[in-house]
């Protein structure tokens, strides 16, 4: 899972957590390289994957997110504001709300 590899991904936990209940949850950040405790800083995300997009020639990014419906309001948004200068990101999502 390298930011160049065709699929890179990151997974964020916005909860927070103390890591004595990491074992509970079945969270092992050492084994879990994708692992995120924060939450997307998306125009970051979407400004390095244009970039890495551009260098290898690809005219196309998958943006694929869940959770709840702003963040996926946000990453739609985003997709659609990073989109453009040959690069096309194409969103998918699923609602996950607790």
């Amino acid at each position: 899972n390298q930011p160049f590899d065709p699929l890179y991904t990151e997974f964020y936990l916005t909860r927070s957590r103390e890591q004595s209940q990491f074992l509970d949850a079945n969270i092992d950040p050492g084994m879990q390289e994708c692992l995120r405790f924060d939450r997307p800083k998306l125009d970051d995300i979407f400004a390095k994957s244009k970039d890495m997009a551009m260098k290898h020639g690809d005219s196309r990014v998958a943006v694929l997110t869940c959770g709840p419906i702003s963040l996926i309001n946000d990453t739609i948004l985003k997709s659609n504001k990073w989109s453009g200068g040959g690069v096309t990101f194409d969103c998918h999502h699923e609602l996950f709300d607790f």
